[in-house]
């Protein structure tokens, strides 16, 4: 069999990944098991992880977080919590520059290198 075109899949996807940003401003990655922002650096943000809820969840949180940011009215960079805009507050910790390295290939692919800060958004439902 020959080899007739070569299409290289990461640059293929960080193509998808510029279009999402140039559309929306955000992109969402979703995987088995957690979902990932990509593109919130651009607005001077930490990039955010959620774990264990759907890509639906996901991907309106991440909406609602990235909106309410771009406007002023959150920095994340600042909070532990996000409160008056989910009930109950999502609680935001530190992501490791480690885990980051296990779980942030895409935006690692867009950025260019691993210099960028993440936030892990957990949900404590009593």
């Amino acid at each position: 069999m020959e080899l007739k075109i070569f299409e290289n899949g990461i640059q293929s996807h960080n193509q998808v990944i510029h279009r999402a940003l140039l559309k929306n401003g955000l992109y969402v990655m979703h995987e088995k098991g957690y979902s990932y922002t990509v593109g919130m650096k651009n607005i001077g943000s930490p990039d955010l992880i959620l774990f264990g809820q759907s890509s639906e969840i996901a991907d309106e949180m991440f909406q609602v977080i990235f909106q309410a940011v771009q406007m002023g009215l959150l920095v994340l960079d600042q909070v532990k919590s996000i409160d008056h805009i989910f009930e109950p507050q999502p609680q935001l910790k530190h992501f490791s520059d480690m885990e980051k390295r296990r779980h942030f290939f895409a935006a690692r692919t867009y950025y260019g290198s691993w210099d960028f800060n993440v936030l892990n958004v957990s949900m404590d439902f009593h």
